[in-house]
């Protein structure tokens, strides 16, 4: 494995963030954000999260799991926030407020101090 390998890897890591994002920021700005936006946006989070993709029963016995763990950035969880936000359910907003916590105990550099147009 070379340095360029590691760029290469590096790179590839990121171009399939930003794709992973914008489908969530697809569903998360949505016209209709309903329980099937937010399936969508969490079921993306934790493709990013574990590299397995969440099906439904049916599709659960050709379950297969990603050969690499890409790992979500700040801006997939915002997604995913977003999304649960826009619904104006309190359960949404208590998963929220979850992965707001969530995020900030596993990034390098946390943000206590979130304001309201972070999540909007």
């Amino acid at each position: 494995v070379t340095d360029n390998d590691d760029v290469e890897s590096l790179e590839l890591r990121q171009t399939l963030v930003s794709l992973v994002n914008i489908m969530i920021d697809a569903w998360a700005n949505g016209s209709k954000i309903n329980d099937e936006a937010i399936e969508h946006v969490e079921g993306w989070l934790h493709f990013l999260k574990t590299g397995e993709m969440m099906m439904n029963e049916k599709q659960e016995e050709e379950k297969k799991k990603s050969l690499v763990v890409i790992g979500p950035d700040e801006e997939s969880y915002r997604g995913v926030v977003k999304a649960y936000i826009r619904t104006q359910k309190g359960e949404y907003l208590e998963q929220a407020l979850q992965l707001l916590e969530e995020m900030r105990c596993t990034s390098e550099h946390p943000n206590n101090i979130i304001y309201p147009s972070t999540l909007t």
